[in-house]
């Protein structure tokens, strides 16, 4: 089903919610369907591959507890857009005391608007903090 950005910024504040509250496994249930799969991309030597794939609810929950509870993730700049109905892209920034990194998120949701598939891919982290 094709979302209006409505429903897309819902979710997106709702997956938000759940990376900025680590070891919340309830926040990241209202933002993902049962059967959703995530896939994560590598950065430096593993860029542009996937390093990872978390299928379900307890498997992302698991995974978004990892976060340091110092890091905090956010939109970068403008809103979601639809890459390929029904995908969706936004850039996200995570920051933690003095590092800010960022990447993308290419995401497809629900009927019931919660994620369904999403492809996380960091950017390159900065050459000071790749030592």
């Amino acid at each position: 089903m094709l979302h209006d950005a409505t429903a897309v910024h819902a979710w997106l504040a709702a997956w938000l919610a759940a990376l900025n509250r680590p070891g919340d496994p309830a926040a990241v249930a209202r933002a993902v369907h049962p059967d959703a799969v995530v896939e994560r991309f590598g950065f430096g030597p593993q860029r542009g591959r996937c390093v990872q794939t978390l299928r379900g609810v307890d498997a992302i929950a698991a995974w978004a507890a990892l976060t340091n509870p110092v890091c905090r993730f956010a939109p970068d700049g403008a809103a979601a857009t639809s890459a390929d109905p029904p995908v969706w892209v936004v850039r996200y920034v995570i920051t933690a005391d003095d590092f800010r990194g960022g990447g993308v998120w290419r995401f497809r949701l629900t009927q019931d608007a919660r994620l369904e598939w999403l492809r996380h891919e960091p950017d390159d982290l900065p050459s000071e903090w790749s030592r």
